[in-house]
Order: C-alpha cells, then structure tokens, then sequence
C-alpha cells in the first residue's frame, strides 16, 4: 500500500499522549495508522500482529501515554493500568 503524506496536526496525533480525549475521526486515523504501521503499533503498546485494537485503548494511550514510555504505554492499551479522572474530595460540606 503507498505511503501516503500527512499534515502536520494529523502526525502529532500519531504521539502517544498528545491527542488527549481523541475525536471520532481522529479515532479513525488513528487504527488506520496503528495497522499500517507496525512500529508506531509498538510505540503506542500494541501487538504488531493484530489488526484491530479496541477503541478504549487507543484513547487510553492517546491521552496518558508518554513517547518515551513503551512499558506504560503497553500496560495501558493491555488494560493492566487504567487512569482515570480523580476528583478531590470536597470537605465541610
């Protein structure tokens, strides 16, 4: 299949952790990229060899993943971590 080029803002969704909660579409290019690309799978924590990854994990590594972090952001897309919003808890109320 021909490489084909992309934008720069696209390129920087392809960062672990930098595209934050991923739109649909983004979400889209994202496993389009994550099956075309077998060391970008890796990169982001993913078996190279599966076609298709759950949406949850690509928006886990999407938005907590670190580039310079393969064992994270491998425990993410396994789900053997999960981050979530943690809210303070409101006293004297």
């Amino acid at each position: 299949m021909p490489r084909t080029k992309i934008s720069s803002s696209k390129k920087r969704l392809l960062v672990p952790g930098w595209a934050g909660e991923p739109e649909l579409d983004e979400l889209e290019f994202l496993q389009d990229r994550l099956t075309r690309d077998r060391r970008l799978a890796v990169k982001w924590g993913f078996d190279p060899a599966t076609n298709t990854r759950p949406d949850w994990a690509i928006c886990q590594v999407a938005m907590w993943g670190d580039p310079g972090q393969w064992s994270l952001n491998t425990a993410l897309a396994r789900q053997k971590l999960s981050i979530g919003l943690q809210l303070p808890l409101l006293s004297g109320l």
